[in-house]
Order: C-alpha cells, then structure tokens, then sequence
C-alpha cells in the first residue's frame, strides 16, 4: 500500500484536516487519494470503512466536506451496513446530517433491522438529530410501539420523553403514547 491512502486513514480517524487535504492531494509523482477505497489495515479497520465513514463516525463535517468534494460516495456501506448518514445520526451532527442530505442521501436509506437514522439517534439519545429529521420532514410509518418500549426497557429518558412529545406529530393515537401498561 503506498503510504497516502495510510494518511487518509490515520487523518480522518484523528480528525486531522491537514492530513487529509495532503492525503487529497495531487502531485507530479502520484496522484490523489481514491477517496472511495477501503483501508485494509489489520487490527484497526475491521469495521470496513470508508474514508467518508472515518470522519463522519467522527462527527467531523469538515472532512466529510473535503471527501465529498474529493467525489467519496455518500451511499456506501461498510462491513456493518452503515452508511456516512447513520453514523452522523449516531454521532448527533446535525450539520454533518444537513451536508450529507443536501449531497443526495436519503433520510430513509439503510439496511437491516433497527438501522433507521431515527432509531439510531435516540438510541444515542442524540434529541436534536431526531428533531433535524422531523424538521425534514421525517414519517415514522411502523415501529413507534416497538422503538418507545426498547426505550423504556433500556433506560433511554431523553429519548422516550422526545418520542412521546413528538408522537403526535407522527400521527399517533393517545393510547399508542400510554406507557403505563406497555
């Protein structure tokens, strides 16, 4: 491996802009980063990632930026079914969320089970990335019953508190908000 994907990684997984904006860069005797290829590095990335899933696990909208600019793909997935979005929803970046939205992710794109941004964010208790996405006009069509009693049984105050408040604005009956019989 030559050593600027190695930068690239160890840039964006210390948040380190300079090194980045050097690992990016294209010279007379090598060319740029490929911002869209994995880092096989043994006993650190076993998680898959990408240079856009670094920064945005990170929370850091600046290097995401630099990497988008670059053309790294907001829709790719790492080895646990991630995507630069979810991990912003993980980290509570609202305006990593905000780039990664006006960049051409879908609010609503994921894989698996329990992996809807929103769920993430209040998993997180992350409150003002779950009101980002009902800013944007969120819907949460199925799993409020099943997301407010994985709240109650984990112990998520913040997040059940939200949930309940904003259920109306979800279209929930008054007996769907009821958590004393869950």
């Amino acid at each position: 491996m030559s050593p600027k994907p190695y930068l690239l990684y160890k840039s964006c997984v210390s948040n380190d802009i300079g090194g980045v904006r050097k690992a990016l860069k294209k010279s007379f005797f090598s060319s740029a980063t490929d911002v869209n290829e994995r880092i096989p590095i043994v006993g650190e990335n076993e998680e898959g990632n990408y240079p856009i899933h670094l920064a945005a696990k990170n929370g850091n909208t600046a290097i995401v930026k630099l990497l988008i600019e670059a053309g790294a793909n907001v829709h790719i997935y790492n080895d646990l079914n991630e995507n630069p979005f979810q991990l912003a929803a993980r980290s509570g970046n609202v305006e990593l969320g905000d780039l990664l939205l006006s960049n051409g992710i879908d609010m609503y794109e994921h894989k698996g089970v329990s992996s809807e941004p929103i769920f993430i964010a209040l998993e997180n208790e992350n409150i003002a990335f779950a009101d980002f996405l009902l800013e944007k006009g969120l819907k949460l069509e199925s799993g409020f019953l099943g997301l407010r009693n994985w709240m109650i049984d984990n112990n998520k105050p913040k997040s059940l508190k939200w949930l309940l408040e904003k259920g109306k604005a979800f279209g929930f009956r008054p007996d769907d908000l009821d958590v004393s019989g869950k």
